[in-house]
């Protein structure tokens, strides 16, 4: 491969994903026109699927690396050829009984639906048409294509007529439909789209049957999104004679387009993804992608139409406020829907000098997938990325969503309800922010990523989820900024991301509480993780090892301040877990009753919650090998730098765990040693101590036989070492 070859290196990292997705022999490239002549023997790895020919191929290099591998090319453009074992004529002619169903879901598409139907069954694909509540004349178009036997449809919500528009719920009846319907492939189709195999001359029934018969029950596209550079399309006239010019999608869930899939047995699911993608136990993508032509616009009457009177005023307020259907606010009335051709690709080149972008998408503005877009990384890191597992898209109606704040992505295999089984867990990682610094979340959100992923890879029973929760005065992330976090986590498998502003500041264990209170998954495991954490890339895996037998509670080994107190090196028990990075059984929080938020701001709360979880029977280890780093402030020497804010809660905090595990002949000397210290800052401890023990507020004694309390050092633990010596 040329070096600095951004396109063949994008789609270089995109073939290596897609393979190591689907457990395929690693990607084999090869130079177009070797040194020396055609040296085809022995450059391939025996055993290969696919071979990238990465530059214009020589005269006979294709025929020659062919020979020698036996496989076989279908698809080249101007600077590469794919050598393969996907060869559609190999698979013979689609058997008369092989079943496709088009679920094709319509709202005021009068002009192009009839097309659409009679494509569709021209190629021998069964037509279901979920319609919601049209009021162009499509209904009645339906009607007559339904009399005639092309298709069949429904009308949904079948009890009429909502006020507005709800993606998730047509798209549950969508995943219904499928389930019940025998057929051998399912296609979610939108009325504006044409869809596409990869090879030349191959029906899209035929494309589905070809990759059926290599063994993969899934399909992904690339969009095209055709563009009117003129008035002139009727209703009725053919979408791909009629538009020949447009963009590839370039928003993140244009590059997730999971949308043709084979029937399972077990559950399918698709609607929390708004559409973009299907997930299932045993998915296997295929790694070429299929294009989806999108012809969402037709003219300019026709974008003022369905932008501004047909779409902004139905979308449900619940999901745009989750960021769904967001795709249109930056459309202002008066906007020209017609594109310049100069500034546009033409349909001619999607075989020819765009083929690489259809197949893949590898190279695109937008394409938020690891050494995919145009931020490209080496062919060697890419190949160290680990698996492409996609984790969902912003969902607006339209392919491609648009930019938004979509909370929930999709998770594989997802229980029905309860929680899961004891060979897999459903884990949930909590962070709380308080005016975080540029940059930092986005850094912790890359090391979580990169730990969900490895998770997933050994354990893909598995699911995770993440959900923040925003202490400072007013929202660090906009939705802008909150779609490029989630984002962040593409490739990874994470099923959810979620957050919440509180605005009134309920402290570290407050705002961990409000957010237990809203997991609806049914998650078994959480990780308590602070934002200025970067998680090592096995941290998930290591925390998740000890989990056995009465282990309630595994905390994670920080650096480069690793905390002192003391662990046995056999059973790992300790005595107490940090909440900068800890996993709980979810058990144990309903127990316990989670944070003690009433009586813990900041501080000792994570010292409380194990010390707590203990005494109901727990153990809390702790596991060296799961490793993050904590940024801890510190001196020149290495030493601490705790802000005044950090002492002053701290400080009370220990007066506070000390009256709680009823140790008052400590609070005496700490509370008098506090007032006559000359920082103002122990004067405030001592008189907000005094202050809350005179108004009633101190929790009551626990622990009276101090079977868990420990005062012994100032690590509330006997230390194996001491940072103060």
């Amino acid at each position: 491969m040329s070096a600095g070859d951004a396109r063949l290196e994008a789609f270089a990292a995109y073939l290596r994903h897609r393979l190591a997705d689907a457990q395929m022999a690693p990607l084999a490239v090869v130079p177009g026109a070797p040194a020396g002549g055609d040296h085809a023997d022995g450059e391939v790895p025996p055993g290969a699927d696919v071979v990238l020919v990465a530059g214009a191929p020589g005269p006979g290099r294709v025929e020659g690396l062919a020979r020698a591998t036996g496989l076989s090319c279908r698809l080249a453009g101007p600077d590469f050829a794919l050598l393969d074992r996907f060869d559609p004529a190999a698979v013979g002619p689609v058997p008369g009984g092989f079943d496709v169903l088009a679920i094709v879901t319509t709202f005021n598409e009068s002009d192009i639906v009839a097309a659409l139907v009679e494509r569709l069954v021209a190629d021998a694909i069964r037509v279901h048409v979920v319609d919601n509540w049209s009021s162009d004349g499509t209904g009645e178009i339906l009607a007559g294509l339904v009399a005639s036997g092309a298709c069949t449809s429904e009308r949904f919500p079948a009890a009429g007529p909502s006020p507005h528009f709800e993606l998730e719920a047509l798209l549950r009846r969508v995943e219904e439909i499928a389930a019940a319907s025998g057929a051998h492939w399912v296609v979610h189709h939108d009325a504006d789209e044409i869809r596409e195999p990869p090879w030349p001359g191959t029906s899209l029934r035929g494309g589905l049957f070809a990759v059926d018969s290599f063994g993969f029950n899934c399909v992904d596209h690339t969009v095209a999104n055709f563009v009117p550079v003129d008035d002139g399309f009727v209703a009725g006239a053919d979408l791909e004679s009629h538009f020949e010019w447009f963009s590839f999608g370039e928003s993140p869930g244009h590059f997730l387009q999971q949308k043709a899939w084979k029937p399972q047995e077990g559950p399918v699911e698709m609607a929390s993804s708004g559409g973009h993608e299907v997930r299932f136990a045993g998915r296997r993508v295929f790694p070429y992608k299929f294009l989806l032509r999108h012809y969402p616009i037709r003219s300019q009457s026709h974008g003022e139409q369905k932008i501004f009177r047909e779409r902004r005023g139905r979308f449900s307020p619940a999901e745009r406020a989750r960021g769904w259907h967001v795709h249109y606010d930056a459309i202002e009335r008066g906007s020209s829907f017609l594109g310049d051709p100069a500034t546009l690709a033409s349909a001619r080149d999607l075989d020819g000098a765009l083929l690489l972008e259809r197949l893949s998408g590898a190279g695109l503005p937008g394409n938020p997938f690891p050494g995919e877009g145009p931020a490209i990384a080496t062919p060697d890191a890419a190949a160290g990325e680990g698996s492409r597992a996609t984790p969902g898209a912003a969902p607006g109606g339209d392919p491609g969503g648009a930019p938004g704040a979509a909370a929930d992505v999709p998770a594989a295999d997802r229980p029905a309800a309860g929680r899961p089984a004891a060979d897999r867990h459903v884990l949930r990682i909590q962070s709380v922010l308080h005016c975080p610094p540029q940059g930092a979340l986005e850094r912790w959100a890359r090391a979580v990523g990169q730990a969900v992923r490895a998770q997933l890879a050994a354990r893909p029973g598995d699911e995770v989820e993440v959900a923040i929760a925003d202490n400072s005065p007013s929202p660090t992330l906009d939705p802008d900024a909150l779609e490029r976090l989630r984002w962040s986590f593409t490739g990874t498998g994470l099923r959810a991301l979620h957050y919440d502003h509180f605005a009134d500041n309920p402290g570290h264990g407050g705002a961990h509480n409000r957010l237990l209170a809203g997991d609806v998954a049914g998650a078994d495991l959480v990780l308590f993780l602070n934002p200025d954490t970067c998680a090592s890339p096995r941290l998930l895996l290591e925390l998740l090892a000890p989990l056995e037998g009465a282990v309630g509670v595994v905390e994670a080994r920080q650096l480069p301040l690793e905390h002192q107190k003391a662990y046995d090196h056999a059973t790992g028990d300790t005595s107490w877990a940090s909440g900068a990075c800890s996993l709980y059984r979810r058990e144990v929080l309903d127990a316990t009753g989670g944070f003690d938020e009433g009586s813990f701001f900041l501080y000792c709360d994570d010292v409380d919650l194990s010390w707590r979880a203990r005494l109901a029977g727990y153990r809390v280890v702790y596991a060296p090998a799961a490793v993050c780093f904590h940024d801890k402030r510190l001196s020149a020497d290495g030493a601490e730098q705790p802000s005044r804010s950090e002492v002053y809660h701290s400080g009370l905090a220990r007066l506070v765990l000390m009256t709680k595990y009823s140790r008052p002949e400590l609070v005496a000397p700490q509370l008098e040693a506090h007032r006559d210290l000359p920082d103002a800052v122990h004067q405030e401890i001592a008189a907000e101590y005094v202050r809350r023990r005179d108004a009633g507020l101190l929790p009551a004694p626990v622990d009276p036989d101090h079977a868990v309390g420990d005062f012994s050092t100032y690590s509330y633990a006997p230390l194996r070492f001491d940072y103060a010596r």
